[in-house]
């Protein structure tokens, strides 16, 4: 069992959700096959970053 984020209407979120405002950005519902996308998440945010 886990925790999982659910959309305004109801729905599962089943995937990654990256939120920024300003200078701070969120990784937000990293589902438990984050550790192994952990290199991509990590890719998506230094180009966020740039």
């Amino acid at each position: 069992m886990r925790a999982q984020a659910i959309d305004r209407d109801g729905s599962l979120v089943d995937d990654f959700r990256l939120s920024a405002h300003g200078h701070v950005t969120w990784v937000r519902n990293a589902p438990s096959r984050a550790a192994t996308s952990s290199m991509a998440i990590a890719e998506e945010l230094v180009t966020r970053a740039g």
